[in-house]
């Protein structure tokens, strides 16, 4: 008999931390979930004769990440089981059992377990769906065929509202062609050759900028926000090209420069200006004698 398999997948399983791996894994989301589902699959068969998945058999499968998102943990013989199976698959114990009060039954009164054909069975009248929520498969049987016919529609539904989550669209709107915004592009007016060449016109014997990077637009960008005025910088070059210190040393360059906000404020402050120092022959010769006098020990 034909088995179709309807997958129902709830809201809530897009939020799941396990899944969102596993859908940073795929290549979208509905790949997870296909993985999802035939990782299911395969571990409620096994589940059902009490047995975990075989390690070779599990590699066929080729999605390894199942375990290494959570869904499943690797057993000490290298078998795998899911993760609750027990519980996601208590449904196939007692339908297991209800099975065997039936074929008791029948044994009973009719004399065989074999159930009682009907005239004109309806073909594919038993379908198994398999819902996929939060990690768990619930498999469950419909033999209402107008019943199957709902949760088909109601799958449908769902996907709808899935797609109208990620269009932003009314969930039961029909499927709406989203609208392109244009998208405005600041252009950067910042005037990196410019500070280049303030640079190299007041430089002296410092080396000279060849070469505009990324890292140097970033850092110029960052040190004119602090301050904007090219005056101010071509003072500051000023007072570094001119100062012994700063070229004297191979410190004391561009990249030095707009390396943070403290380089240049000390140097428009004067740190590394040279000092002037006080001239030997300073004062007046009658100051000179006073002072000559006083170390003599006189008035």
């Amino acid at each position: 008999m034909a088995m179709n398999w309807t997958v129902k997948v709830r809201p809530e399983i897009w939020t799941d931390p396990r899944f969102r791996l596993l859908e940073r894994r795929s290549t979208d989301r509905w790949q997870a979930v296909g993985k999802l589902v035939e990782f299911w699959q395969l571990a409620q068969g096994h589940w059902a004769v009490g047995e975990n998945i075989p390690e070779a058999r599990f590699r066929l499968l080729e999605i390894p990440e199942i375990i290494e998102c959570g869904f499943a943990v690797q057993m000490d013989d290298g078998s795998v089981r899911a993760k609750g199976s027990d519980e996601h698959f208590s449904w196939l114990r007692e339908q297991r059992d209800r099975g065997k009060k039936s074929a008791s039954a029948r044994l009973a009164k009719y004399g065989t377990a074999q159930p009682k054909k009907r005239a004109n069975p309806e073909p594919d009248s038993n379908q198994t769906r398999t819902m996929v929520h939060t990690g768990s498969t619930i498999s469950r049987t419909e033999s209402n065929q107008e019943l199957e016919q709902e949760l088909e529609l109601e799958q449908e539904l769902r996907i709808r509202e899935a797609k109208a989550s990620l269009a932003n669209v009314s969930p039961l709107a029909p499927d709406a062609p989203i609208k392109d915004e244009p998208i405005e592009v600041k252009k950067d007016r910042t005037p990196y050759a410019d500070f280049a060449a303030v640079w190299n016109k007041h430089r002296g014997v410092l080396p000279a900028c060849t070469r505009m990077t990324q890292a140097r637009r970033n850092k110029i960008k960052s040190r004119l926000a602090e301050e904007p005025d090219l005056a101010y910088w071509e003072s500051v070059i000023v007072k570094l090209a001119s100062s012994s210190f700063a070229c004297s040393g191979k410190w004391c360059n561009f990249d030095w420069l707009i390396w943070n906000d403290t380089n240049h404020v000390k140097a428009s402050e004067g740190k590394y200006d040279d000092k002037q120092q006080p001239s030997r022959l300073a004062g007046s010769v009658d100051d000179f004698l006073a002072d000559l006098n006083k170390l003599r020990g006189g008035k």
